[in-house]
This record gives structure tokens, sequence and C-alpha cells, in this order.
């Protein structure tokens, strides 16, 4: 029971540091990245931090370290009397930390399960593509449905009141998501500000998503050969339908205004087919710097417990 209790309290604190650093790194972020565009791709390496931190302290509280050797599973404090510890093999030290763990818990967890009950009802989608069907639907808008197998989804009033030009652009616009795997992009993101409260969260995914958007219209660009027959068929037909502002990957997403001077701005030396702002290189580099930032779990054991025990 005793090593439950240690368990209990490095999932509370790792949560804690996830949502205490999401708190202020996302929204700070996704501010910056709104005026520098060049920031864009990195939205998902920034959404990723939080939880490395709370993967670290996590593993200081279950894994004791001596900073002074620099060896794991070593405990320099293990014979001082009263010294609450943070490892397993004194869990018994730590059970005066159960109650505020089981506090942090109960702060937490409600909300979290809430926001991962919302992504578990997200359809996976019907596949499709960039094929659109024509549905009736509640809305006059063009979206991406679906994450996992996107399909693109038209209104049929506002497809009706589209020509084939118009047409053609936004299903390059939407090829241009597919092409980055935008959908896939977007749940990754979605899922990695869970802990954090949605009035933080909602900032960094619509600065992404507006990231999102620009990249779709350069693709757009491409393919039709003119940046101003985008800007001037996404302004036509916002004119015609609902400027979406949820967290949707849909063709008059994001702010318009910023989008038409993004293409106004768009040189030829710009237009490069689109890139996923997220690859298995990615991945490479994270778990590097997460295994280089293994040999700070001695040290970050030893100043957990001098700061919970106020000795420094």
């Amino acid at each position: 029971m005793s090593a439950l209790v240690v368990v209990v309290i490095a999932v509370a604190a790792a949560l804690a540091v996830v949502a205490g650093a999401g708190i202020f790194v996302l929204p700070l972020f996704g501010l910056v990245a709104r005026h520098v565009t060049g920031l864009g791709r990195l939205h998902a390496g920034v959404a990723v931090l939080p939880w490395l931190l709370g993967a670290l302290v996590a593993l200081a509280v279950l894994v004791p370290g001596d900073p002074h050797t620099g060896e794991f599973l070593a405990c320099h404090c293990a014979d001082q009397p009263g010294w609450w510890h943070l490892c397993a093999m004194h869990p018994w030290s730590s059970t005066g930390l159960l109650v505020p763990a089981a506090l942090v818990l109960l702060f937490l967890l409600p909300g979290l399960l809430r926001r991962a009950l919302v992504l578990l009802r997200e359809p996976l989608g019907a596949g499709g593509g960039a094929t659109p069907r024509v549905l009736d639907l509640a809305e006059p808008v063009v979206l991406l449905h679906g994450w996992l197998r996107p399909g693109l989804l038209a209104d049929r009033t506002l497809w009706s009141e589209l020509d084939e030009q118009e047409r053609a652009v936004v299903v390059a616009h939407e090829q241009g998501h597919l092409a980055r795997r935008d959908p896939a992009v977007l749940m990754l993101l979605r899922v990695l500000v869970l802990p954090v409260p949605a009035i933080a969260a909602r900032p960094f995914l619509t600065s992404w998503l507006a990231h999102a958007e620009r990249e779709a219209d350069v693709a757009a660009a491409l393919a039709v050969g003119d940046p101003l027959l985008v800007a001037d068929t996404l302004l036509r037909a916002a004119r015609r339908s609902l400027v979406v502002r949820h967290t949707a990957l849909a063709w008059t997403g994001a702010s318009l205004e910023d989008r038409v001077q993004s293409l106004l701005a768009v040189s030829d030396e710009r237009l490069v087919p689109p890139t996923p702002d997220v690859s298995w290189l990615d991945g490479v580099l994270l778990l590097l710097f997460g295994l280089g930032a293994l040999t700070t779990v001695p040290w970050l054991h030893h100043q957990l417990e001098h700061l919970l025990n106020l000795s420094l």
C-alpha cells in the first residue's frame, strides 16, 4: 500500500506540472506564433514540453538519485530523522503527502476526463479525401470531417453558389490540409492540451489553426498558380458562409484578414509543396532530448526533497 502512495503522489505531481506549465507556456507561445509565422510548425513540440517536464517530475518522485555521486537508486538523505522522502525505496516516509496529492487529482481529473470524453466522441471519418460530399448541413460551410480518415463535407447551398473555378480552389486548399496531415495533427494537439484548462488551450489551438490555414492557402495557390485567385475566392466564399471560429479545419476558418494578407504577400519562392508539421524526425529528436533529460533525475529528486523539507 505504501508503494501505491508514492505512485499517487507521482501522478498528481506530474499532472500538476503539466497543467501548470501549460497554463503559462501554451497561451504565450500561441500569442507569439500568431505574430511570428515561422513558429507555426513548432506547436506540437511546444505542446509536448509540459508533458516532458511532468514525466521528469514523476520519475524524480519514483526514482531516487544522489547528485553527489551521480547514481540512480541512491539516497544520501536516507538516514536523516524526520526526512520526507519521494521515492519507492522509502515509501512510508511520504504518506503525509497523500492528502495533498489526492486534492490535486480531485481538482484536475474531472475536467481532464470531461475533455477526454469529448475527444473520444470525435468521428474517425468515412474517408474520401478532398472529394467533396455535398450534403444539407446545418451551417453553410465546407470542412474536413474526421481525424483519422478525413473526408470533405460541403453544404449543398454554399456549394451550389460556387462556380467551377472557386470549387477547384476550395478542393486544392483541402488537399493541402490532407497533404500536411492536418486533421491528425489537430487531434494530437487536442490530446496534448487535455490537462490544460480550455481558456489557456484555446489560444494555442487557434494559433496553430491559423498557421495550418495559411499553409493550405499556399498549397491552393501552388495548385491553381495564382495566390490572388485564392484570396478572391476566400473572400467571396466568406460572404456566403459563416466564418468558423471553433477548432475545425474549415474553408472559412481562422482570420480572413490574416489569410488574405498572407496570400497577397506570397512570392513565387514561397510557393512550395506543403509539408506536415509532425514527422518521424520530430519523434527522434524528442526521444534524444528525453534521454538526455533523464540524466537530470538524480539532481531533480534531490532538489524536490530539499524543497519538500524546506531545506535548500
